[in-house]
């Protein structure tokens, strides 16, 4: 199977050179053509591995499988830039933070494969093209159910590169327990600029336990089921999993970037809008992040 990996940053390229060294056939897609580019990935017992990948600024004919691993509010806009080059027979695998991009990529591409991805896997990028695997997880691949048998190919190379990646039959309800999760981690480490660990002291508690209450308001509209106990036991025990590690929210803070805020935080009360429902733990987050964040409309 082809595989063009879009999105160089820490999750494309930890995946990338996995993939490189099952020797599958891969290619990058970026902004500058280089051919024989370098890629290092460091494993986690500290072994260093280095990869030559070519890197094109185009989707390739014969890509079967394009995995996006841009930030959520990049991919829209840089597919619709590969629109007219990108070949039907690719199929995409979005895997990103938040939700947001299926419903809209969908009606832009009606007839190509899309699938969703998520990933616990922790990576750094540490330098351009060299990332660190700081964190062993597990990636769920979903989509529609007349897809499932490629679906599951792309599955099986996945997870012969990277283990553990499974197909579910529901990636939505996958798909929202990560945005669960995102929603109670991301802003407050973001805000706080703490790692992950911190919030399993007791000040968070109440906190996380309201953020997962005004969550499940809104799951339950959209016909999905969770407990916000359950949740709040999830979320503690990914904290605690995580606990050295910065969310990527956080470090979106820390070097004036552009955060998904939009994406998880932002999705979730727009569904609410929708129910109108308020959720005033979830709104006031939003707006705290929206202040810190880099904004790319900013004047000045």
């Amino acid at each position: 199977m082809n595989w063009q990996i879009l999105g160089a940053g820490a999750i494309g390229s930890l995946f990338a050179s996995h993939l490189a060294q099952q020797n599958q056939r891969i290619t990058l897609l970026t902004k500058m053509q280089q051919l024989g580019q370098s890629l290092a990935l460091t494993k986690q017992d500290g072994t260093t591995y280095t990869y030559s990948l070519n890197a094109f600024t185009q989707v390739q004919d014969d890509t079967q499988v394009l995995l996006v691993c841009l930030k959520a509010f990049q991919v829209l806009p840089a597919i619709t830039a590969l629109t007219d080059s990108l070949p039907r027979t690719t199929s995409l695998v979005l895997m990103h933070n938040g939700m947001g991009t299926l419903e809209p990529l969908t009606k832009l591409l009606p007839e190509q494969t899309i699938f969703s991805a998520t990933t616990t896997h922790g990576a750094l990028l540490t330098a351009p093209f060299s990332v660190t695997h700081t964190g062993a997880g597990s990636t769920i691949i979903g989509g529609n159910e007349k897809d499932k048998a490629l679906g599951q190919a792309i599955t099986a190379q996945l997870n012969d590169a990277l283990p553990n990646a499974s197909w579910s039959d529901d990636i939505t309800h996958k798909l929202w327990l990560k945005l669960a999760i995102n929603c109670a981690i991301n802003p407050l480490t973001a805000i706080h600029q703490v790692k992950n660990g911190a919030l399993l002291q007791p000040q968070f508690k109440p906190v996380l336990a309201q953020i997962c209450q005004e969550f499940c308001q809104v799951a339950t509209r959209q016909g999905l089921t969770f407990s916000a106990e359950e949740l709040l036991q999830q979320v503690r025990q990914v904290a605690h999993a995580t606990g050295n590690n910065y969310s990527s929210m956080n470090r979106d803070i820390h070097h004036g970037r552009r955060s998904e805020n939009d994406a998880i935080l932002g999705y979730l009360l727009q569904c609410a809008a929708q129910h109108q429902l308020h959720l005033p733990l979830c709104q006031q987050l939003y707006q705290q992040v929206q202040q810190l964040s880099y904004s790319p409309n900013a004047s000045g």
